[in-house]
């Protein structure tokens, strides 16, 4: 089991009934567990314990992560979720976004940040490109493998 399908996992995790999880494969040992009261007080998914004895290189520290699809249609690009949590557009609240649509921006740039586990993960552009539209509010959770923000290509609208 990689670190994607344990984000995977995880996703799956937060959108069932399920309140406490115990998962042992192929030498990792996977807890989780819900806040409880979570669901009545409608509050979001938190993961009170979770417990990875493999798979840690992608999931510790402030690092950054991308997942990218080029799609068909005209070149545009697609930066999607690489894991689940909370979705910001800005480092705080008090400082301007990232990114804005019809912004240009360059293979590198930050373009957001997850937020999974206590743990900041910037997420980069994967090419050189302009903002074609923003998926996610911010604050807005994000699932494993949703897009984030569409860029058109450089050199494209």
């Amino acid at each position: 089991m990689d670190i994607k399908e344990v984000y995977k996992l995880m996703g799956v995790f937060e959108a069932s009934n399920i309140s406490e999880l115990a998962l042992e494969l192929e030498g990792m040992k996977i807890a989780l567990k819900k806040a409880a009261g979570e669901k009545e007080a409608g509050q979001k998914t938190a993961f009170a314990a979770v417990k990875v004895d493999e798979a840690q290189e992608n999931a510790t520290g402030t690092q950054s992560m991308k997942s990218v699809e080029q799609t068909e249609n005209d070149g545009e690009i697609l930066i999607k979720a690489p894991l689940v949590g909370t979705f910001y557009r800005a480092a705080s609240p008090e400082e301007t976004p990232f990114v804005v649509v019809g912004q240009q921006i360059k293979k590198g740039d930050v373009v957001g940040i997850i937020e999974a586990m206590k743990l900041m993960n910037e997420i980069t552009a994967p090419e050189d490109g302009t903002v074609v539209a923003i998926e996610v509010k911010d604050g807005d959770m994000a699932a494993y493998d949703q897009v984030l923000i569409r860029l058109a290509a450089a050199g494209q609208k």
